[in-house]
């Protein structure tokens, strides 16, 4: 397949996403915030010891935690 066709194709993927999206009401969770807490910040010897996510609404109200 050519580069060409690839492209055509994911664009023809995403139009068919597009087209079955559905806005949600604004009472329903939007998008959600993540925080993390590490030991450091050197990737190679510190390390993750806690995650939170927090959901909110378009209004910034947390729906849920």
């Amino acid at each position: 397949m050519s580069v060409w066709a690839s492209w055509l194709e994911a664009i023809g993927f995403l139009g068919n996403l597009l087209n079955r999206y559905t806005p949600r009401m604004p009472s329903e969770p939007v998008f959600a915030v993540i925080d993390t807490e590490t030991t450091g910040f050197n990737k190679r010897y510190d390390r993750i010891i806690e995650l939170t996510a927090v959901r909110a609404d378009a209004y910034f109200n947390p729906v849920d935690s």
